[in-house]
């Protein structure tokens, strides 16, 4: 995966003079897909993890972990879209960012790989990489709680909350159960990052 990533950014990108900074006003600008934004986001976010897991409580178990739910979010990213519509300034910042979390990690796979990308100074030689605190930041919908088809309750959720997790925080808001409790519910109907309706018989 490194690998492949390291080859699509390649020269691609050698006509940017900064693509993190490229990519961050890509970001602010609103001009990257959902998707994009997601890796963006999620790379982020596993900075501040790693940072806080390795550099100050020393814990590489949740670290490990952080850096798996970057790397499956890459290979989403690398299985819907297609190479020529890639973000390469994209790739090359998230691919080169995740060597530097590795590196204390995997050190001499880490250096190996960021030779391979055509970086001359040692990755362990390299600044730690920071991030943003307001990219990291979670973003939100508002997700309204339907009973037969009538609003009854809304809440603030991450963009992309599982339809189980949906049902759950509905299920277990007061101002549904007023609705629901003591009927039988036929079905629960969730539409994605919008709302969700519980059907109950009366």
């Amino acid at each position: 995966l490194v690998v492949k990533n390291i080859e699509l950014a390649g020269s691609k990108t050698k006509v940017l003079k900064d693509p993190g900074k490229y990519i961050k006003d890509e970001f602010k600008n609103g001009k990257l897909s959902s998707l994009e934004r997601e890796l963006y986001r999620k790379l982020h976010q596993t900075i501040k993890k790693v940072t806080e897991d390795i550099l100050t409580r020393f814990n590489f178990n949740t670290a490990i972990s952080a850096i798996m739910e970057l790397v499956n979010l890459i290979y989403k990213y690398q299985e819907e879209v297609t190479a020529g519509k890639k973000n390469v300034a994209l790739v090359k910042e998230v691919t080169e960012k995740l060597l530097i979390l590795l590196s204390p990690i995997t050190p001499f796979i880490a250096e190996e790989l960021w030779l391979k990308a055509g970086n001359e100074r040692s990755i362990h030689k390299v600044p730690w990489p920071d991030y943003d605190h307001e990219i990291a930041r979670e973003e939100l919908v508002t997700i309204v709680f339907q009973v037969n088809g009538k609003l009854r309750d809304r809440i603030d959720l991450p963009v992309g909350t599982p339809p189980e997790e949906i049902e759950r925080y509905a299920l277990s808001s007061r101002k549904v159960k007023n609705f629901t409790e003591g009927k039988e519910i036929v079905k629960k109907i969730v539409v994605p990052n919008k709302l969700i309706n519980i059907v109950v018989k009366n």
